[in-house]
């Protein structure tokens, strides 16, 4: 007796649905799948740097081992840097590449950022401090 009155109600059901389908109402199925998986994740921090004057320009390879971000399904990384006074430090990015260039002596917030193509993003940062270098250096 429960098999016959749980097939009458998945039968009944389904003529529900097929009345509304004929009834102009419309019945979608959304695919939620948009081609993103995993995310971005830091991995190493950048330590505390010290630069000398102007003379002295920090580079880091942010893919090489051990990578500052990594992606956890091996997807493309877009980077973006900045710092949080400009004039004591100009800090980007290039090709996977980050940049710091001391501009002037003073201490700074170095923020880096990672991101995917779907809006996956992760950040790291340290402090610069720029010291006047040595007379007669």
């Amino acid at each position: 007796m429960r098999t016959v009155t749980h097939r009458s109600f998945l039968f009944v059901s389904a003529l529900a649905l097929i009345a509304l389908g004929s009834a102009g109402c419309e019945i979608q199925i959304n695919d939620l799948d948009d081609g993103c998986f995993g995310d971005v994740r830091r991995n190493v921090a950048i330590p505390d740097l010290i630069l000398v004057g102007q003379a002295e320009l920090y580079v880091r390879d942010l893919l090489a081992d051990p990578e500052v971000f990594f992606h956890t399904d091996d997807a493309f990384l877009y980077f973006d840097a900045d710092a949080d006074n400009s004039r004591i430090v100009e800090a980007y990015t290039d090709n996977g590449f980050l940049y710091v260039e001391p501009l002037r002596v003073g201490t700074t917030r170095v923020v880096v950022r990672a991101e995917d193509d779907c809006g996956s993003r992760a950040r790291t940062s340290f402090l610069v401090d720029v010291i006047p270098a040595k007379a007669g250096s």
